[in-house]
C-alpha cells in the first residue's frame, strides 16, 4: 500500500497541511500555489489568489517594499534567503510581523524554476516579547521610585524623582503628577517628557478645571484609562500630544485621604492590560505612602520643635506626643523619656531611667549611633534610620531626629525623637516580595 503512494502526493501532503502560510511562484512570481494555512491566515480565497501577480494580491497588500527587495534583488544572487524579518499594516488585519524564508527549486533540466516562500506569522510572539520587555521596564522604573522614597523627605524633590524614574528606563512615554489641598486648589505639580506641553494643563489646574482622566480618577479608585478620547476630552491641552499611546491616569490615595493624581503615556496596546495597571497601581501606592510619611515627618519636626524652643518641658504636653521622646545626658545615660517611648519599648521609666543608651540598642547598631553622638557633640542636628531593642527582645526599625543640648555653652546631652517604621518596613518588604512575583511569573512564560 506504502508503495502506490507517489513521491508527489506526499510533497502535496506536506505542503497542505504545513502550518506555516507557503506560496509557490513561477519566475515572474505569480501564484502557482497557496496552501490552506496561508487562505486561513491572510484571509483570502484561492480565486483571489492563483495565477496572479503577488504584488497584487489582495488589492495589492502585498506589494511590500522590503518583499520586492527580497525577491527581485537577493533571491536572484542566491538560491535561497532565510529569517527575514518583515513589518506590514494590512487594511483588513492590521499589523503584522512576518518571517520569510525562500528557495529557488529548479524544475527537470533546469529549464524552469519556482520559488518557495515560506511565511511564518510572529506577530502574537512579538506582542509577547514586547509585553515582557516593557513590564521589565515598567519593574526597573518602580524599583527606582521604590528607592527614592526610602530616601526623599521633600515633596518637590519626591514628585519630580517619580516622574524621573518613571519615564527614564523608557517604561513610560511621559509622566505628570498634580496634588491638591482640600480645597481643590492646585498645590505641586512635576512632569517628565512633556516640557512646554505641561503648561497649559498646570494653567487648567490652577483654576480650577479637571481634565477628564483627573475627574474620573479623583471620582473613583483604580486606573483610569480613556479609550476614546474624541469626546470627553476635547479640552485637555495634551490630547494628540502623543497619538501613539494612551493615558493611564489615578489618584493619590493613603487611608482615606486623597493626595492628587498621577498620569502617565503608555503604548495602547498595553494600557487595557491587567498586569500593567496593577503595576501603575502599586506605584501610586508608594508614592501615596511617601507623602503621607512626609506629611506625618513634618508633623512630628513641628512637634519637636516647639518642644526645643521651651526652656522647660511641659511635662504633660511630652507625655501627648505620640513619638517617643527620650534625653541622654552628656555620657549616653538616660535621663528622660516619655510615655510613648513607654509603650513602645515595653519598660516603665522607671526602668530606663539611669540606663546607658546600649541597653536599648542592638549590637550590630551601636557603632552606628556612636558615629551619631559624635556628632551631637559637635553641635550638628541629623536624622537616620536605627533599631531599638523592646523589653522582650522585638526590634522595632525606627527613624531618629537627634538634636544636641547644651548649657552654658558646654555639651550637655541629646535629645532624641523616635518615629516607630515597622509598618513601613513591612510595607515595602511585602513590595518587593510582589515585585519578585511578578518577575518569576515573567520567567515562567
Amino acid at each position: 500500500m506504502d508503495k502506490e503512494v507517489s513521491n508527489e502526493d506526499i510533497i502535496q501532503g506536506v505542503f497542505e497541511t504545513a502550518r506555516e502560510p507557503l506560496l509557490i511562484l513561477d519566475s515572474s512570481l505569480h501564484v502557482v500555489a497557496a496552501n490552506a494555512s496561508f487562505y486561513t491566515t491572510f484571509q483570502v480565497t484561492p480565486e483571489e489568489t492563483l495565477g496572479n501577480f503577488i504584488y497584487d494580491l489582495g488589492n495589492c497588500q502585498w506589494d511590500i517594499p522590503k518583499l520586492r527587495e527580497l525577491l527581485e534583488k537577493i533571491l536572484p544572487q542566491n538560491t535561497s534567503f532565510d529569517n527575514f524579518e518583515v513589518s506590514h499594516r494590512f487594511p483588513e488585519m492590521g499589523e503584522k510581523t512576518m518571517v520569510l524564508n525562500a528557495r529557488r527549486l529548479k524544475g527537470k533540466g533546469e529549464k524552469t524554476s519556482v520559488i518557495l516562500l515560506a511565511i511564518e506569522d510572529i506577530t502574537e510572539r512579538k506582542k509577547a516579547e514586547e509585553k515582557i520587555q516593557h513590564l521589565n521596564l515598567v519593574l526597573r522604573a518602580v524599583r527606582g521610585v521604590n528607592q527614592l522614597i526610602t530616601k526623599e523627605k521633600e515633596r518637590d524633590a519626591l514628585l519630580k524623582g517619580t516622574c524621573s524614574n518613571l519615564i527614564d528606563n523608557r517604561g513610560y512615554g511621559s509622566a505628570w503628577v498634580a496634588l491638591f489641598d482640600t480645597d481643590g486648589k492646585l498645590t505641586l505639580s512635576a512632569e517628565e517628557g512633556l516640557g512646554t506641553t505641561f503648561i497649559p494643563l498646570k494653567e487648567m489646574f490652577r483654576k480650577g478645571k479637571l481634565c477628564e482622566c483627573g475627574k474620573r480618577a479623583l471620582k473613583h479608585p483604580g486606573v483610569t484609562v480613556i479609550e476614546d478620547t474624541a469626546s470627553p476630552c476635547g479640552d485637555c491641552p495634551l490630547i494628540g500630544k502623543e497619538p501613539e499611546n494612551m493615558a493611564m491616569t489615578v489618584r493619590l490615595e493613603y487611608e482615606g485621604k486623597v493626595y492628587g493624581i498621577l498620569s502617565v503615556s503608555v503604548p495602547k496596546e498595553f494600557a487595557t492590560d491587567e498586569e500593567e495597571q496593577n503595576l501603575f497601581s502599586e506605584v501610586a501606592g508608594d508614592i501615596s505612602f511617601a507623602l503621607h510619611n512626609i506629611e506625618v515627618e513634618e508633623e512630628r519636626e513641628r512637634a519637636v520643635q516647639e518642644v526645643i524652643q521651651l526652656k522647660e518641658f511641659n511635662e504633660n504636653i511630652v507625655q501627648g506626643v505620640t513619638e517617643v521622646i527620650l534625653i541622654g545626658n552628656d555620657n549616653g545615660v538616660i535621663i528622660f523619656i516619655n510615655l510613648a517611648g513607654e509603650k513602645l519599648l515595653g519598660y516603665t521609666k522607671e526602668e530606663l531611667i539611669g540606663r546607658h543608651w546600649t541597653s536599648i540598642v542592638p549590637e550590630e547598631e551601636r557603632e552606628k549611633v556612636r558615629e551619631e553622638l559624635r556628632k551631637r557633640r559637635e553641635g550638628i542636628e541629623n536624622r537616620y534610620e536605627t533599631i531599638l531593642l523592646g523589653k522582650n527582645g522585638r526590634r522595632i526599625p525606627v527613624i531618629v531626629s537627634a538634636r544636641p543640648l547644651f548649657e552654658n555653652g558646654k555639651f550637655a546631652g541629646t535629645l532624641s525623637v523616635f518615629t516607630d517604621i515597622t509598618e513601613r518596613k513591612e510595607a515595602e518588604e511585602k513590595l518587593q516580595q510582589a515585585y519578585r512575583e511578578v518577575e518569576r511569573a515573567l520567567k515562567e512564560e
